[in-house]
């Protein structure tokens, strides 16, 4: 069972459901991290989908580029 892919989409989703008051109250350091959060559950779960069952590096610059 995938509990670490849907784990990540959602909170991918949960980190954003504040965005629009903090965004309306120009709370700008708030919004940055709240993007940059849900680019990194986004990003962990797009790894996830794409390297599952997967040992072999075969990209091995994707590390210095995704994190």
């Amino acid at each position: 069972y995938p509990l670490f892919s849907v784990l990540a989409f959602l909170g991918f989703f949960l980190v954003l459901i504040p965005l629009p008051w903090h965004l309306q109250a120009w709370n700008s350091g708030t919004c940055f991290y709240m993007m940059w959060a849900s680019l990194a559950c986004l990003n962990q779960f797009v790894n996830s989908l794409v390297w599952a069952d997967d040992s072999i590096n075969r990209a091995p610059v994707w590390c210095d580029i995704s994190s």
